[in-house]
């Protein structure tokens, strides 16, 4: 007679890289698969945790470790839940952070769309996908990178131009950013101009700028950008 499997209690996390890609559909499909997985396997989610934060980068982890250290001291909760290993980490510290979690703190770690037995060769597949994981994101900031100097080379800029400007063509036609006043006036009328002279006008030469401050009041359009980014000194 086959022996049928304890329920366990699961917590089911969804991680996204960006804020504009948590604005689409990516948290809540994630978030689905897990629920669907669980019920065909006879587990409970009990909470969804959705985050944004980068992966790669093992500094930046926190909202990560603070998951980690409520499953451990949790007694009532028995693992998580993930979409996929690179859902979950694409740094090898993280991985071994979750292969401790398994193996030292007997909690059981899950990804919906990808199934791994829960044995030596289960945490085989797993390491060899976190690996191939940290491998895609190496190798695209090395491409993005050769992209940058590509564009410095022929003279270009590689970035978004910056606020109150906007992409031209410089004398010798490659691409630089250009002020960007409204088309027929003056570039004093330029709204962006007026922003930055606003901020400026707020603060005196002598005093600093904080480092994380709205120059204008929440009932205005212009505390923030149409993507949701602060007003800051840094982006002006």
């Amino acid at each position: 007679m086959k022996k049928k499997n304890r329920q366990l209690r699961l917590l089911s996390v969804c991680r996204d890289s960006s804020r504009e890609q948590s604005e689409g559909y990516s948290l809540g499909a994630q978030d689905q698969a897990n629920r669907e997985w669980a019920e065909r396997k006879g587990h409970e989610i009990v909470e969804t945790i959705r985050y944004v934060e980068t992966a790669s980068k093992q500094k930046d982890r926190q909202r990560f470790r603070e998951i980690v250290n409520r499953i451990c001291s949790d007694p009532t909760i028995n693992g998580v839940v993930f979409h996929k290993v690179d859902r979950a980490c694409r740094n090898l510290t993280d991985l071994a952070i979750l292969e401790r979690l398994e193996t030292q703190k007997d909690k059981k770690v899950f990804f919906s769309s990808q199934e791994f037995p829960q044995n030596a060769a289960g945490r085989l597949g797993i390491g060899v996908m976190g690996v191939v994981a940290r491998w895609y994101t190496d190798n695209l900031k090395e491409e993005i990178n050769k992209g940058f100097r590509s564009k410095v080379e022929a003279g270009e800029y590689p970035h978004i131009p910056p606020y109150g400007y906007c992409m031209g063509h410089g004398s010798n036609g490659s691409k630089l950013p250009l002020p960007d006043p409204p088309e027929g006036r003056d570039s004093s009328y330029n709204l962006q101009a007026n922003v930055i002279r606003q901020a400026y006008h707020r603060h005196t030469p002598r005093r600093a700028f904080p480092k994380r401050h709205v120059f204008f009041p929440k009932d205005t359009t212009l505390d923030t950008f149409p993507s949701g980014k602060i007003t800051t000194p840094s982006i002006l």
